[in-house]
């Protein structure tokens, strides 16, 4: 009898998951098959099943994970730094695709501007291989899939968060260009700004994080953040805006990351910055998301630079990888995941993240 997979498959927005079998095929011979071990539920999950990003339907879900090899193509034989790579290992992978014959592959040499990319968890199952998303007990990795051997002794639900949150925060931080004695100012709580947070702390930044989530603030604080500006205390923009000027001595911050997902904060941010000072843009990733408005002599009177980051490259994932390793007794990363749920509970590990009640959701397959 062939061996089957089980999935979480999404077939309409905001309606209850289906559990579904599939027929776990031959990989081709540049591709592998995994058995995911672990999965965990990002912000970008939560739009969506929404319906607030446009997806094929019907999906499975799910493009952070870490998993174990359980069939190898013929011509694999290594992972992508060239170590040995055979059944049963522990891999970790980039959850993005790319073409390498577009302009932004061959030219700019620049994956995430690919313009034929595709992502894991975003791809349709009702076409062959079927099992393109994370919340499943196995996934076909693509030929061109960057894969990274990992080590036995780090926990699989940790793992699986480097694998969009760790890789995002370490590109949100590459694109940022911040040096010793800058300060910077995070607009968010969740996962993205906890790594974020310890690669600034490690180049010595001063730290402020702005949010209202108690159970993320916690855990901020533990990962080093100098000062916390409480949304549910400083409730207005003014009183968060005049909070950062008082705490960068009237000049304003070098950098503001958004990492909230909500546009409204973005004129709020701009209005933190030193002249000549950086704001990045991460959090707001929905296509459907409301429109702002913003006063252009805001930006031009005070030479503010806008920097916008779309996912990750596979440098990336490997740079948070490596300093996750190196960190992990420094910082309390195992504070990222806060409750396990199984497949069949994929809509209410995503309602509870979106509710905050959380910080991090890790789905074990079963």
């Amino acid at each position: 009898m062939s061996e089957e997979a089980l999935a979480a498959v999404m077939i309409k927005p905001n309606e209850d998951f289906e559990l579904k079998y599939f027929k776990i095929p031959e990989p081709e011979p540049n591709a592998i098959i995994a058995e995911i071990t672990a999965a965990t539920v990002c912000g970008t999950d939560v739009h969506i099943w929404r319906g607030r990003r446009s997806v094929p339907l019907p999906i499975i879900m799910g493009h952070e994970g870490v998993g174990r090899v359980h069939s190898i193509g013929c011509n694999v034989k290594t992972d992508s730094l060239g170590l040995n790579l055979t059944d049963g290992d522990k891999i970790l992978w980039s959850i993005v695709l790319t073409c390498g014959r577009c302009y932004g592959c061959i030219i700019e040499k620049d994956q995430v501007t690919c313009k034929n990319r595709k992502i894991y968890g975003y791809m349709s199952c009702q076409e062959f291989p079927h099992l393109n998303g994370t919340f499943s007990t196995h996934i076909y990795l693509r030929p061109n899939t960057v894969i990274f051997k990992v080590p036995d002794n780090i926990p699989d639900e940790l793992l699986s968060t480097l694998n969009c949150a760790g890789a995002v925060a370490y590109h949100s931080f590459e694109k940022a260009d911040m040096q010793l004695g800058m300060t910077a100012v995070i607009q968010g709580s969740g996962p993205i700004s906890l790594y974020l947070t310890s690669l600034l702390k490690e180049i010595g930044v001063k730290v402020i994080v702005i949010g209202g989530n108690p159970i993320r603030l916690e855990a901020l604080r533990a990962f080093g953040a100098d000062y916390i500006i409480d949304r549910m205390k400083y409730k207005t923009p003014e009183e968060r805006i005049t909070q950062v000027k008082e705490l960068t001595d009237g000049i304003g911050a070098d950098r503001v990351f958004e990492l909230t997902g909500h546009p409204s904060v973005i004129p709020e941010g701009i209005s933190m910055l030193r002249r000549g000072g950086k704001y990045i843009l991460v959090g707001t990733a929905s296509e459907n998301i409301k429109t702002i408005e913003i006063n252009p002599s805001m930006i031009t009177l005070n030479a503010i630079h806008l920097i916008g980051v779309r996912a990750y490259e596979p440098k990336h994932l490997l740079r948070i990888l490596k300093h996750f390793y190196e960190k992990k007794r420094k910082y309390p990363f195992d504070k990222i995941i806060t409750q396990k749920f199984e497949l069949k509970d994929v809509k209410k590990a995503i309602l509870m993240y979106e509710a905050g009640k959380l910080i991090k959701a890790a789905i074990i397959p079963k």
